[in-house]
């Protein structure tokens, strides 16, 4: 299963740390410092905005089963979200939520359920990539 992180922060690398061992990962970072290859060598690193849709275009993302928002910051999350959703048509698509307050508020613009946008780690891991309900 082809998977895409957007957000290479302790948060995003900690879910690439659990995946990369049974799944294709990329990693979507656009802070430089963010960038350490030798953390996660198996996973692939792209150094770029994820709410970039050259960015996403040139990763393929279409060709995805899974992106994951990871980023800290909730309307990147949410960019990159729709973007996964409407213009590649991803399958599955989870965004953190930093902010309880803004809880609501993704989950009406991403059009779905609870669990598919605030998802905790382990409940991420326990799903197996969305085979187990």
């Amino acid at each position: 299963m082809k998977v895409a992180i957007a957000g290479a922060g302790a948060v995003g690398r900690s879910i690439a740390r659990e995946l990369v061992e049974n799944h294709e990962v990329t990693l979507l970072e656009r802070n430089p410092d963010h960038i350490d290859v030798d953390a996660i060598p198996a996973a692939h690193w792209r150094l770029g905005d994820a709410c970039e849709l050259s960015l996403l275009e040139s990763v393929k993302l279409e060709e995805f089963d899974v992106v994951i928002a990871a980023t800290g910051d909730d309307k990147a999350n949410v960019v990159v979200s729709l973007l996964a959703k409407t213009e590649f048509a991803v399958a599955r698509v989870v965004a953190r939520v930093n902010d309880p307050r803004n809880e609501v508020a993704v989950r009406r613009g991403l059009g779905c359920g609870r669990r598919r946008v605030h998802a905790t780690h382990a409940g991420l891991t326990r799903r197996g990539g969305g085979r187990r309900r």
